[in-house]
């Protein structure tokens, strides 16, 4: 395994990270596309304005290592968890 791979693993709850001023007001994206080689995925996030169809606007671009799946699994189960709890939440 790769340094660069071991640091997927940390502990970020003890991690200080610093936001650029550019990204702390996020981006709003309401499409997103996804590629993959042999050792990367690409998810590139688009917003699309319904009135402009069909012109995107691609908003931020995310290159992680293909061993970064596993993380993607683990951050899937968590939205559908938190998605299931906001349903409930909002349908008593």
């Amino acid at each position: 395994m790769t340094d660069d791979i071991k640091t997927l693993q940390l502990d970020t709850s003890t991690m200080e990270v610093e936001i650029p001023l550019s990204l702390k007001g996020g981006v709003y994206a309401n499409t997103i596309t996804v590629t993959s080689t042999n050792s990367e995925i690409t998810l590139n996030f688009i917003y699309v304005n319904p009135n402009d169809k069909p012109v995107g606007t691609l908003v931020s671009r995310v290159i992680v290592p293909i061993d970064f799946v596993n993380n993607l699994a683990t951050i899937m189960t968590s939205l559908k968890r938190q998605i299931k709890e906001m349903g409930e939440k909002l349908h008593g």
